[in-house]
């Protein structure tokens, strides 16, 4: 089975708790949105996320505001050409099995 975006802790608990693997799927030069101040305020506070809007801010969405610390087990660099990491993915997710395996 394969879940295409995890975006809430516990999404991340109830994947591992049913032993699956998270996976991370980084394309170099592609910035992600790091969260800023305002960001950490609003998805705390309820009334300074109201306020922020009143004032024009947008702060991250709480789906866009923890993914990116998501404890992936497995990394792959998306580089190259789709057949190529998709070899990565199989090659590190064989070596998880692997290691579970043998204990």
């Amino acid at each position: 089975i394969v879940i295409d975006d995890l975006r809430f802790p516990n999404d991340w608990e109830m994947c591992q708790k049913l032993g699956g693997v998270i996976v991370r799927l980084r394309r170099p030069g592609i910035a992600r949105s790091v969260p800023s101040w305002i960001d950490h305020a609003a998805n705390h506070s309820a009334l300074f996320r109201s306020g922020a809007k009143a004032f024009g801010l947008k702060p991250l969405h709480a789906s866009e505001y923890y993914w990116h610390k998501a404890p992936a087990q497995v990394e792959v660099v998306n580089d190259t050409d789709i057949e190529a990491t998709f070899t990565q993915l199989i090659r590190a997710l064989t070596l998880i099995d692997r290691s579970e395996r043998d204990g």
